[in-house]
């Protein structure tokens, strides 16, 4: 099932490869009917195979997952409560005298 970001990727993947299209048809107008036919055409199936592309092809992520990882707060800090996830006791509560 495609979600909402799915589709907005999908809606600015195909902005760009419609405006790729446009502008090497505005490059190519003093060329032939046929060389421009041919670059419309291609812009035309680039645009519907790019949600099957989406969906089955492997995402590319060229920014390690690192750089966004450090960003994100912990979910869950062991460190400060002392305890576990389901049972969060306080760190000098555990500590035998």
């Amino acid at each position: 099932m495609m979600s909402i970001a799915m589709l907005l990727g999908l809606a600015w993947k195909s902005l760009i490869v419609a405006g790729l299209t446009l502008m090497l048809l505005r490059l190519a107008r003093s060329r032939s009917a046929g060389e421009r036919s041919m670059i419309a055409h291609a812009g035309l199936a680039a645009l519907l195979v790019l949600p099957a592309a989406i969906l089955f092809l492997p995402q590319w992520a060229p920014l390690p997952a690192s750089w966004f990882a450090e960003s994100a707060a912990p979910a869950v800090q062991l460190a400060t409560t002392g305890g576990s996830a389901i049972d969060p006791a306080p760190a000098h509560d555990l500590q035998s005298p």
